[in-house]
């Protein structure tokens, strides 16, 4: 059995009480005012009271006094239970509701799995080709995000990349490294007072293959006159 604290105020003075078998249980100070009128021997019987009644031992009380101040005392453990009880069935469905989420976690979790591990593919060559082009993708995607000039979509720029140029794959290396050498350059031209044009439509740029442009050593710009206009 566990053992719960049972205090009570009387008289200026704490009881600690050990008690088997049942959950500890509130006294209130404002019953000291009701004790301190009872005789000591009427407050130790109503005491007693107290505790064979939280042990579920229905005393019987036959000093209409001690019944007296009893029954408030009764009434305020009854309400205390009623409430005790529900918080406790609020946390139960609380703790089952945080416990079924998890589970519906834990299974998403391993149904993915799952799926992954069942989704096998006979042919690796073509699952490598398949994360090649992904990379690839996202190299470009790289260099598109940081080009300072006016550009169209993802896809309709990459498809243009590709259908420009048939080695792109051998190309595609070099445009973010050379793009972002390209932006210092100008940078540094422009603070030091010098002609900078602007940036060409993405397609022109790739159209055209102006990641080729470099500057020479003295940061004078060596940029053919391309038109601004998207397309050549």
């Amino acid at each position: 059995m566990r053992s719960f604290l049972v205090f009570l105020l009387y008289r200026g003075l704490l009881f600690l009480v050990m008690a088997n078998g049942k959950k500890s249980f509130l006294l209130y100070t404002d019953i000291f005012f009701t004790v301190e009128k009872l005789s000591d021997e009427n407050a130790g019987a109503l005491f007693k009271t107290i505790l064979a009644y939280v042990n579920d031992k229905n005393p019987v009380v036959k000093d209409p006094l001690i019944e007296i101040a009893f029954e408030p005392i009764k009434q305020s453990l009854k309400r205390d239970l009623r409430k005790y009880e529900e918080i406790r069935e609020k946390r139960r469905e609380a703790g089952k509701a945080s416990a079924d989420k998890r589970q519906q976690v834990l299974t998403s979790v391993e149904h993915n799995e799952q799926v992954l591990t069942s989704a096998t593919v006979n042919d690796n060559v073509n699952v490598n080709d398949n994360v090649i082009v992904s990379d690839r993708e996202r190299e470009f995607e790289n260099f598109r995000s940081a080009y300072p000039g006016t550009k169209r979509g993802f896809e309709t720029e990459f498809e243009n990349f590709k259908k420009k140029h048939k080695d792109w794959t051998l190309i595609l290396p070099n445009l973010l490294p050379s793009l972002k050498k390209q932006i210092e350059a100008r940078a540094k031209i422009k603070t030091s007072g010098g002609f900078v044009p602007e940036w060409q439509h993405l397609q022109t740029y790739i159209n055209q293959s102006s990641w080729e442009i470099i500057y020479n050593n003295n940061e004078e710009v060596n940029i053919p006159q391309f038109s601004s206009g998207p397309g050549r």
